[in-house]
């Protein structure tokens, strides 16, 4: 008994020790999440705005510039963070059974961890491309460090259907990053688009207006095939969610809900042009119309004026009497082609 008793308080020793671990290394899991989660949600949003900026001069370039220069040093920083969180997920399943509860939280945490990092990195890079076009390099983001962790590949043998899903998830996860980092230049687009049609029109004059209204009928039509590819690949990718064992259905809504912005901002989008193209037309009306009316003021005074001079002017003068036949049947045409206009 004595022997037993012995051997059972150093199993509970052992056993409270391997659990303050754990929680441990759970909170130390938790709080590294948090901050990851929180710089990524911070660097989306700098890095959309920029994709909204379309039309930047010369300072506001060089501002783009410095931020992703700041990004990409941020992100040299935070993918040690994400390494650091994968490792310690590890950790953690390798001391959870694989059908437990914590084990599932591990994995779901860790797979949206990398796919978010993975479409941040997609949305950079666009950046960087987009700012290289105009004659500045950047150098890409390396990710063979994370490559070489494998971040949380599991040092175990994977069984038939664990392999299939795992393929699965590795097409389902290439789809993703494509059609997130599609998502947010294209959502970007449509908000400077719609933003420029509804604000930017306020003040111009109706040439401009005009010039404006085709550069950007122009500029729809040639992202509306983008944005057909866009639903298309979010299609595909709803299919491959829903083909998935236990895959988190409150992506599956946001995928979707994506799908209907996008329809959605192209409709808003062409409604704004039709509304500027008929308030173009009605002030090209508008205008034609007062010409007209001008026009027709004019030549009402100048007949009042010629009435007047006859009435004054000696009847018996037949040469005086012949030149005013002559401007009367000038006046004459004048009035049938100012009629002509008014109809």
């Amino acid at each position: 008994l004595g022997e037993r008793w012995v051997t059972l308080c150093r199993m509970c020793e052992e056993r409270y020790t391997t659990l303050q671990q754990v929680d441990a290394r759970w909170k130390q899991l938790e709080g590294d999440k948090v901050k990851l989660e929180t710089w990524m949600a911070g660097v989306e949003g700098r890095l959309r705005e920029m994709e909204q900026d379309l039309g930047v001069d010369t300072l506001q370039l060089l501002e783009q510039v410095k931020q992703v220069m700041v990004v990409q040093g941020e992100v040299e920083v935070q993918e040690g963070r994400l390494v650091s969180i994968c490792e310690i997920g590890q950790v953690l399943q390798d001391s959870l059974a694989q059908d437990s509860e914590g084990f599932m939280v591990i994995s779901n945490w860790l797979e949206a961890l990398q796919d978010r990092w993975d479409i941040l990195i997609e949305i950079l890079e666009a950046q960087k491309q987009r700012i290289s076009s105009l004659g500045i390099e950047f150098k890409s983001v390396a990710r063979s460090e994370l490559d070489k962790l494998g971040r949380i590949k599991k040092e175990r043998d994977l069984s038939p259907d664990e392999a299939v899903s795992s393929k699965k998830r590795k097409v389902t996860g290439s789809r993703r990053i494509s059609f997130e980092s599609s998502y947010a230049r294209i959502s970007g687009w449509a908000d400077h688009i719609l933003s420029r049609l509804e604000d930017g029109v306020a003040g111009l004059e109706l040439v401009d207006q005009q010039f404006l209204h085709e550069e950007t009928e122009a500029e729809v039509k040639g992202q509306e095939e983008k944005v057909e590819e866009l639903v298309s690949l979010g299609q595909q990718l709803v299919r491959d969610i829903e083909s998935e064992d236990k895959f988190p259905s409150d992506y599956l809504e946001n995928v979707t809900g994506k799908i209907a912005n996008s329809t959605a901002q192209l409709e808003n989008i062409k409604i704004a042009l039709n509304k500027l193209k008929e308030n173009i037309n009605y002030q090209v009306e508008k205008k034609l119309l007062y010409q007209l009316l001008t026009e027709l003021s004019k030549v009402l005074e100048s007949y009042q004026t010629f009435l007047d001079q006859i009435t004054v002017d000696k009847t018996s003068d037949l040469t005086l009497l012949d030149s005013c036949l002559v401007e009367l049947q000038t006046k004459l045409q004048i009035l049938r082609s100012t009629d002509t206009k008014l109809e």
